[in-house]
């Protein structure tokens, strides 16, 4: 099985990098010295193609063919004067040679690159940023001694609008980064499609990244096989057994989330440093200090967002205080016209943010409602 694994992945390889390679006009399929006359499809496919030599145009043909199949590609050259001299004209810029400019951009040389996409502006959303634009000016143009009660309501009105179009602007960017659909133009298979992916990258970090998860983990990889029954008493319990001991588990528990604790802690030190905070006092605190005091920060500077008063951390941007308040409470974050992401990329908070976007897409793309 191992050898099979590896020939699809050595296969794989080979197939891109024919297709990359613009002087590789077709490849040949070549029979293994080592195999035998069975009969089998690989003997069928190097007597075929062109003049029955096994050439085929560049992915025509995938290897392996079977199981434990060790035949192989050999690429089919442009002739060698016409190479050079298609090189020369594209080197020296006399020539266009497209193939060779996704080449050079395929090695990282500084190929044409098509300039990115920018995200086209669904109605949806823009429906929503006009009634972002009209609950500011509504209460903006509420008299002095307009009573609190419906002040109140106004700046409730304008948070959740806010708050919904911060969640339709991440919906959209993250159909637009998968799939390259606008929003307007995706279908319910699309949108299936994003949440999907969102809850499966949701559950890589999860697993790897929350105490719960790993705990999930390493029981999920321990497995539990019945091995027969065991009288307690007057009653008969069926007992489980692993592929390896409790304790071996408790082990590799604790290993797992030691590693994820260290990288938690060493996000959180970069951010806290990156808002002043000494870095010779950074590297004295834990994880366990580290993460309260960015709870505290995220508590204060949430209900000063609430009093209406300016942030206490100086020269830091709305969209940077939105990080600690995220890690405060995703729900509030929202309340507070913040999008419940987490732009510090704690992966432990990524996590849940990513199951949460695939359930919002899901709710409000497919079934229709907020």
């Amino acid at each position: 099985m191992a050898r099979n694994e590896i020939q699809i992945a050595h296969h794989m390889a080979t197939d891109r990098m024919f297709a990359a390679m613009p002087w590789v006009e077709k490849e040949q399929i070549v029979l293994s010295p080592s195999h035998p006359s069975i009969g089998c499809e690989c003997e069928e496919i190097v007597v075929g193609g062109e003049r029955g030599e096994g050439i085929y145009a560049k992915g025509e043909i995938i290897l392996p063919v079977h199981v434990q199949c060790l035949c192989f590609k050999i690429a089919v050259l442009m002739p060698a004067d016409e190479f050079v001299r298609k090189l020369r004209g594209w080197m020296r810029g006399e020539a266009a040679w497209p193939a060779m400019d996704e080449y050079a951009g395929w090695l990282g040389l500084g190929g044409k690159a098509e300039p990115e996409a920018v995200r086209p502006v669904g109605q949806a959303e823009r429906a929503l940023e006009a009634e972002v634009e009209e609950a500011r000016l509504a209460l903006a143009s509420l008299p002095a001694d307009t009573d609190e009660a419906v002040r109140e309501v106004m700046e409730t009105w304008l948070a959740d609008t806010e708050g919904n179009l911060a969640r339709e602007r991440e919906i959209g960017a993250a159909l637009w980064d998968l799939l390259k659909v606008p929003a307007e133009d995706a279908l319910p298979d699309d949108w299936r499609m994003v949440a999907e992916e969102l809850r499966r990258q949701g559950y890589d970090l999860y697993y790897k990244y929350t105490k719960d998860g790993i705990r999930e983990f390493v029981a999920r990889e321990r497995g539990a096989k019945e091995s027969g029954y065991m009288v307690v008493g007057r009653e008969q319990i069926l007992v489980k057994q692993g592929a390896f001991s409790a304790r071996a588990a408790q082990r590799m528990e604790g290993e797992l989330w030691r590693d994820a604790r260290d990288a938690l802690s060493d996000a959180i030190g970069e951010w806290l440093q990156s808002v002043g905070f000494d870095q010779v006092d950074i590297a004295r605190a834990n994880y366990d200090q580290r993460r309260r005091l960015l709870e505290e920060i995220g508590e204060m500077e949430l209900k000063r967002w609430q009093d209406g008063r300016v942030s206490w951390i100086d020269d830091v941007p709305p969209e940077a205080r939105a990080r600690v308040v995220g890690w405060v409470d995703h729900d509030k974050a929202a309340i507070a016209a913040f999008s419940a992401v987490d732009p510090l990329n704690l992966p432990s908070l990524d996590a849940y943010h990513k199951m949460e976007l695939a359930d919002m897409i899901l709710q409000t793309k497919i079934d229709g409602e907020w």
